[in-house]
């Protein structure tokens, strides 16, 4: 929420972590194109994609999914062109499609690093199927090997395979490359892009959502 309202039911925002300006009505504009495209070129996906609830938020850096809503951070999405941001959407409704969390809850698995295996497969299955190129995929993670050979979700996992670190207990956009997902952080800590402790006062909108995907993050819920 954004002074009470929906960020899509705002002509402008403003990041409050980072204080940039984002034109939401781009955003709209752009995300309908891209939606448009995975509708007309991609049926499987559109599918998947009607099944989850697609929201924007600032509680996470990038984008992420709980197996009902999609959330997308709008300053993320607005700098991405539309072939990027068709990829993040196909993307997250694959973490759904492979039961990702599901899969880590049964075997115990650590949230952040079977993020991170998810990530891997996910993209090698992209790349396999001609979907992104391989050249496309080089700020997120993916491995040749493991894209050649279909590597399991599971067996990623166990090979501990590279990638980013845990945030650390500070500003929840400090770790937004398209590889990170939400901090575990509390509202109460937030800090502005400079580094300073942000005091400026929230609503408490704002501070629900943040709360509600913070309790989403630790159960585990929360894939990016």
């Amino acid at each position: 929420m954004y002074n009470g309202k929906k960020l899509e039911d705002c002509d402008v925002v403003v990041n409050p972590f980072t204080g940039n300006t984002i034109d939401m009505k781009k955003v709209m504009k752009d995300t309908s194109l891209a939606i448009s495209v995975i509708n007309s070129q991609y049926p499987f996906f559109s599918n998947l994609f009607r099944k989850l609830h697609f929201q924007y938020s600032f509680a996470l850096p990038t984008a992420g999914t709980d197996g009902i809503r999609m959330i997308v951070n709008p300053e993320f999405f607005e700098r991405l062109n539309i072939r990027q941001k068709v990829f993040i959407i196909m993307h997250e409704i694959m973490h759904c499609a492979l039961t990702h969390m599901t899969r880590a809850k049964e075997h115990g698995f650590d949230a952040w690093k079977s993020n991170i295996a998810g990530d891997y497969e996910i993209n090698g299955l992209l790349e396999q199927d001609g979907l992104v190129n391989a050249s496309d995929l080089d700020d997120y993670l993916y491995n040749k090997k493991i894209a050649e050979e279909h590597w399991s979700f599971e067996r990623i996992y166990m090979s501990n395979m590279p990638g980013p670190q845990m945030p650390s207990q500070t500003n929840p956009q400090e770790n937004s490359s398209n590889q990170s997902s939400s901090s575990n952080q509390s509202s109460s800590s937030n800090q502005s892009s400079s580094g300073s402790p942000d005091n400026k006062p929230k609503s408490k909108d704002f501070v629900d959502g943040w709360n509600d995907a913070l309790d989403a993050y630790k159960s585990g819920k929360l894939k990016k």
